[in-house]
């Protein structure tokens, strides 16, 4: 069997399936797709008006165990606005505003190996889309959210690209936010 063929065979089961990419591809079908290219993912730097910024904590074989800014992939078809909110709703529970300018892109690679991943190279290599945003209204914290004023030690390795950038951003966030 050709390539071609067999890319074929595999749209048409994904088409058999049911599967509409607009809607999320599954886990299964998602974690493959990572294997072959980066994933595109928007990051949610939200801040409050006293300049600190919501984490949520995060335990999962592919990223870790720690705080990490809260984020979300991008899926085929779907503006870098509806993401944002998607993610908003998804992570925290409510809407944002937000700067339509990135505040900054990573590429970000997860290379250490990760144990009870069988292919190192699921969700190994990202391009993350930073956005800085304010809620649009205020939350209730669960024990999985946090206000923070730096970025804690434990923050999630894979977000460690965040550390360099931290006072450009903050600077540029409490401008906008107060």
């Amino acid at each position: 069997m050709s390539v071609k063929d067999a890319i074929d065979d595999l749209k048409n089961e994904i088409t058999t399936a049911g599967i509409v990419p607009e809607n999320g591809l599954g886990d299964e079908l998602f974690l493959f797709s990572s294997t072959l290219s980066p994933v595109v993912n928007v990051d949610l730097i939200i801040f409050n008006n006293q300049n600190q910024v919501l984490l949520t904590w995060r335990d999962d074989p592919y990223t870790g165990v720690g705080w990490h800014i809260p984020g979300g992939c991008i899926r085929i078809r779907e503006t870098i606005e509806t993401r944002i909110q998607a993610t908003a709703m998804n992570e925290i529970g409510a809407e944002v505003n937000y700067i339509p300018d990135p505040i900054a892109v990573y590429e970000v690679f997860n290379l250490e190996p990760r144990e009870g991943i069988p292919d190192q190279n699921e969700r190994s290599h990202f391009i993350t889309l930073a956005y800085i945003c304010r809620l649009k209204n205020p939350i209730f914290l669960n024990e999985r959210m946090q206000w923070i004023d730096d970025l804690p030690d434990d923050l999630l390795k894979c977000q460690d690209c965040y550390r360099t950038d931290w006072q450009k951003i903050k600077n540029k966030a409490i401008r906008w936010v107060l």
